[in-house]
């Protein structure tokens, strides 16, 4: 379910979307907040070709569409989309478009501090509804992403980088909230003699995933990690700020993702609007090994059917969608799908 998030500046709000599960579903966020985005400047992005379809993967077509009505033509200020998946990554994508309604619009890539992909949509007419596509080829596959054959011991915590420039460089990533008694009675019950730090990340997730009861939430923003643990219950992103959370205070850097998740038991069943989702979880950094994905509502590694957008230390730091919109009654339908590809 796709969450709003925003705040008032005059006739203007400021709003984002905090990405949870199961988001193939229309909403009517009533008349005070609303969503802006933006997709395609009408072309595609040039990507690399696929590679061979690789043993075990599935070939896909997803697409994701927003459409938002208002009672009355409105302003739109610049908006920044960050739905575009990383080139380089395990998963391979191809023949990205993100295409806009109205036509009369300019749109810039560029790299957000964290090197996520952004596209920052000028608006040059004031429209009464606003459209937004994504459409995007990708090699996905049920296994996890490859785990590191070694690791080092987990020791005493809190764990300490031994690299200045590392420690550096992964500041932002290792900054915790207030701590509670809570919190720290689930990291104590997976510290244990002759455990390994990977060992440790993995154990911790799959607590997670067993203590809190995945739900839905119609509420905006994300909990707490006192309020997750204390009510045993949350949404994707709820569980996964909780384990970003746990991990800092062990002084493991960690890191809040939100993506694409394809269901291919779903696709499997031609049930196309049920085999993608927007979803939520952590990654956290691991010497020698790098980042390292969890996803703590299924207590697993991330899989290779796991698509990246955004990574970045907070939440709000990951919306899909972002930027200010005139005040006006708003109504928005929304669809995601996957079906598989077959052609060149």
């Amino acid at each position: 379910m796709t969450q709003w998030a925003g705040r008032r500046e005059g006739a203007w709000w400021a709003l984002g979307v905090i990405v949870c599960c199961s988001c193939a579903r229309s909403q009517a966020p009533g008349d005070e907040k609303q969503s802006v985005a933006a997709s395609q400047a009408s072309a595609e992005v040039a990507l690399a070709p696929l590679p061979a379809l690789a043993a075990g993967s599935t070939r896909v077509e997803l697409s994701h569409e927003m459409t938002y009505r208002y009672d009355h033509p409105v302003r739109l200020a610049e908006q920044t989309v960050r739905l575009r998946p990383p080139q380089g990554d395990l998963v391979p994508t191809a023949r990205y478009s993100l295409s806009i309604d109205p036509g009369a619009h300019s749109v810039r890539w560029d790299h957000d501090a964290f090197g996520n992909a952004i596209a920052r949509i000028t608006i040059a007419v004031k429209p009464s509804s606003f459209s937004v596509r994504v459409n995007l080829i990708a090699d996905v596959a049920a296994g996890s992403r490859p785990l590191p054959q070694t690791s080092e011991p987990l020791g005493k915590l809190p764990f300490t980088y031994r690299d200045e420039a590392t420690r550096t460089d992964l500041a932002p990533y290792l900054a915790a909230a207030g701590t509670d008694a809570e919190l720290d009675r689930l990291i104590a019950s997976e510290v244990k003699p002759g455990r390994s730090l990977l060992d440790f990340v993995l154990a911790l997730n799959k607590k997670i995933a067993a203590q809190i009861a995945y739900r839905e939430r119609a509420e905006p923003g994300v909990q707490t990690p006192a309020e997750t643990l204390r009510l045993a219950r949350g949404a994707c992103r709820d569980s996964a700020w909780l384990l970003v959370q746990a991990l800092r205070h062990v002084g493991i850097a960690s890191r809040f993702v939100s993506g694409y998740l394809v269901d291919l038991a779903a696709l499997s069943k031609d049930a196309p609007a049920d085999a993608l989702s927007l979803h939520a979880w952590c990654e956290c950094y691991l010497p020698g090994t790098g980042w390292l994905g969890l996803d703590t509502t299924a207590g697993l590694p991330a899989s290779l059917a796991h698509i990246p957008l955004a990574a970045a230390p907070s939440p709000e730091q990951t919306l899909p969608l972002e930027g200010m919109v005139e005040r006006a009654k708003t109504e928005l339908s929304f669809s995601m799908g996957a079906r598989r590809f077959s052609g060149p």
